[in-house]
């Protein structure tokens, strides 16, 4: 049964600089489908309330999917931006709660997205991690000595000891109403320049709101097609 409070935001708006391929990265194909195709089939099975953030080059898109709700971002600005920018130009309801999923991540499982939407009933923040002994590019979810939660890290703003964490971010995550008023205070980056929507979890923590952890086994769906490899990792492993 789909959620009448849930709104699926699908974050599509990226330049794919990391892949070096003539393609966007979204338009890649994986059975025949683009990779933007089968995270809107996925986001369908638990909510027709989809809205899709993509840059100027994927505005033909808007005639394939006429139910759809298509916003620009006109300046890549970051997910953190991305986002924020559609919540204020969209009158959203207070019992709404925001699933966030990204379309070069479309192999995301259906049952860890049931679990977290189970979460979010006591949770303001849910967010989806996994374990890998190998990761180069995934954020950090940090934690403290008592296991909780108290920010994400990007891997490239990491620190070595920050990096001696195995837990990963998938970069889905449940936000509700409440925590997306954070956006606003979410800074830019000083080293990329760019708003992160991981900033969101440290905020939260700062303003008393509970943040939760699914964590699922599903490492290569999870992980997201960054580059040229882990596209064929995601093609190898969902062909079959």
């Amino acid at each position: 049964m789909k959620n009448t409070n849930l709104i699926i935001l699908i974050l599509a708006g990226g330049n794919s600089k990391r892949l070096k391929h003539k393609k966007l990265k979204v338009l890649l194909k994986i059975k025949n489908q683009t990779l933007i195709d089968i995270t809107i089939k996925l986001a369908k099975k638990f909510s027709e309330n989809i809205f899709i953030v993509i840059n100027k080059k994927l505005i033909y898109l808007k005639k394939n999917f006429l139910k759809l709700n298509f916003f620009i971002q006109k300046k890549a600005l970051g997910t953190g931006h991305a986002v924020r920018e559609l919540f204020n130009k969209n009158k959203f309801k207070k019992n709404n709660i925001f699933l966030v999923l990204y379309a070069d991540t479309p192999f995301i499982s259906k049952i860890d997205i049931k679990k977290m939407i189970k979460k979010s009933k006591t949770f303001d923040v849910v967010i989806l991690g996994f374990i890998s002994k190998n990761n180069k590019s995934c954020g950090l979810i940090q934690k403290n000595e008592k296991g909780e939660i108290i920010r994400i890290v990007e891997y490239k703003n990491s620190t070595t000891l920050e990096k001696k964490s195995k837990l990963c971010n998938s970069g889905a995550m449940i936000i509700r109403h409440n925590a997306m008023n954070l956006l606003s205070d979410i800074k830019k980056n000083k080293i990329t320049k760019e708003y992160y929507l991981t900033d969101i979890i440290d905020l939260s923590i700062k303003k008393g709101f509970k943040v939760g952890l699914v964590e699922t086994i599903n490492e290569i769906g999870s992980r997201g097609i960054n580059d040229l490899k882990t596209y064929k990792q995601n093609s190898i492993h969902y062909q079959n």
